[in-house]
C-alpha cells in the first residue's frame, strides 16, 4: 500500500518542481476601447491527491480538483464594476460570485451574488489562503446548513470603514442556490409564472464587524450576527438566528512567525414539533514559521449539535510549502503554495465510526 500511494504522489511531487523553476505569475491587465474601464483576470487552481478511510468501513485514493477558477473584474472610473468569477473544478462551468459594486469614500456597496456579512471563517476567508486544507469544518457546516456550502448569496449589503474598523450590513435571499424556484429570483411577466412556483417572502438579514488592532500588528478581531426567514431546503424549512466572533493573530498563512485563530459560531433553528436544534462550534488553531517559506499547522474544533444531541471533534494537521516565496522572499505567500494535511473525525455518538483524510494539495494562483 505504502508504495502504491508513493507512486500516486510522484506525479504532483514533479509538478511543485516544474513550478519552482517556472517564472512568477500575475494578474492580468486587459485595454479596452473605452479608456475610463480597466479590466483585469486572474485565477487559481488546486489540484489534490486524497486518501481516505472510515474505521471499520471504505477507503479510498484518488485525484481530485478542489477549485479550478477564473475571475473578472472590470472597473469603471475607479469608483463602480463588476465582478465575475467562475469555477470549472467540478467538471463542469458554474458561477461562483457575480455582483456589480460601488465605493464611495468610507461606504461601498455590492448587488449579486457574493459571500457577504457571515462568519469570518467561512467565505471571508478566500480559498487561496485558508490555514489547511479545507477552513474550518464549523464554518463549512454552518454554511451547509444555513444559506449553502459555497457560502455565496443573493442580495445586497453596504459596508462602511471608519479607521481601522468596519461595518457590514446584508439583506439576502436567505438561500444561495442557483435554482430560480429558490435563490435566484429572475422572472419576467412574459414567463406566465411570476413566482415560478414559489411562496415565500422571507429573507435573511446578518450584520457583522471587524477591527484592525493599531497596537499589535496581525490582530484582528470582530463578530456577526443574523436572522433568516426564508425557509430554504438546506434548513429544512426552518427559520433561524446565528451569531458568531472570531479572534485573529495573523489571519494569512506565512504572514508571521507564530499565529493563532479563534472562531466560536452558533446557530439556533426555530422549534418544531417540541424540537429546537440548536448548534455552538469553536475552533482554534496554531500555527508556526519553520523557513521563511513554511509553516506547520494544527487545528482543534469541537461541535455540538443540541437538538440530535450529537457532538463531535475534528483534528487537523499538517504544513505547507510555498514555492513563490522560495523564489522570492518578497512574494506573497500563496501565489505557488503546496500544502499536506491530516484531518480526522471524531464522532462521540455510539455506533459513529471514526473518519481520516490525508491529503497533498498543490496551488497556483495568477
Amino acid at each position: 500500500m505504502l508504495r502504491r500511494t508513493l507512486s500516486w504522489f510522484a506525479p504532483v511531487l514533479l509538478s511543485c518542481a516544474i513550478l519552482l523553476g517556472s517564472a512568477p505569475a500575475q494578474a492580468q491587465d486587459v485595454s479596452t476601447s473605452r479608456s475610463s474601464v480597466n479590466i483585469v483576470f486572474s485565477g487559481e487552481i488546486q489540484p489534490r491527491l486524497s486518501y481516505g478511510w472510515v474505521e471499520d468501513g471504505n477507503d479510498r485514493l484518488g485525484y481530485g480538483l478542489r477549485r479550478a477558477r477564473l475571475a473578472t473584474r472590470a472597473t469603471i472610473n475607479e469608483n463602480a464594476g463588476l465582478y465575475l468569477r467562475f469555477n470549472a473544478g467540478a467538471g463542469n462551468v458554474a458561477g461562483v460570485d457575480a455582483y456589480a459594486f460601488y465605493n464611495t469614500g468610507d461606504w461601498s456597496f455590492r448587488a449579486g451574488r457574493f459571500s457577504g456579512a457571515q462568519p469570518r471563517a467561512f467565505g471571508l476567508t478566500s480559498g487561496q489562503r485558508i490555514d489547511a486544507i479545507d477552513r474550518a469544518a464549523i464554518a463549512e457546516r454552518w454554511g451547509q446548513r444555513t444559506i449553502g456550502g459555497d457560502g455565496r448569496d443573493f442580495g445586497v449589503q453596504a459596508q462602511l470603514s471608519r479607521g481601522q474598523t468596519t461595518y457590514a450590513l446584508m439583506v439576502g435571499a436567505g438561500d444561495g442556490n442557483w435554482n430560480r424556484a429558490r435563490g435566484l429570483y429572475r422572472e419576467s411577466i412574459s414567463s406566465g409564472d411570476v413566482t415560478r412556483g414559489g411562496d415565500q417572502t422571507g429573507l435573511a438579514v446578518t450584520l457583522a464587524s471587524q477591527h484592525q488592532s493599531t497596537r499589535v500588528d496581525g490582530l484582528v478581531y470582530g463578530g456577526f450576527a443574523g436572522v433568516n426567514t426564508a425557509e430554504s431546503p438546506t434548513t429544512d424549512g426552518r427559520t433561524y438566528s446565528t451569531y458568531g466572533a472570531h479572534l485573529y493573530y495573523g489571519a494569512d498563512p506565512g504572514s508571521q512567525p507564530l499565529r493563532a485563530k479563534l472562531d466560536v459560531i452558533g446557530l439556533r433553528f426555530e422549534e418544531v414539533g417540541d424540537v429546537r436544534e440548536s448548534s455552538l462550534g469553536v475552533s482554534l488553531l496554531g500555527a508556526a514559521r519553520i523557513h521563511e517559506a513554511a509553516e506547520l499547522y494544527a487545528r482543534y474544533e469541537h461541535e455540538d449539535v443540541t437538538g440530535t444531541i450529537d457532538q463531535t471533534q475534528f483534528i487537523t494537521t499538517g504544513a505547507s510549502l510555498s514555492l513563490s516565496r522560495l523564489r522570492n522572499a518578497d512574494a506573497p505567500y500563496h501565489h505557488e503554495r503546496v500544502t499536506l494535511g491530516y484531518m480526522v473525525q471524531l464522532p462521540e455518538a455510539s455506533g459513529e465510526p471514526r473518519q481520516q483524510l490525508l491529503v497533498l494539495q498543490l496551488q497556483y494562483t495568477f
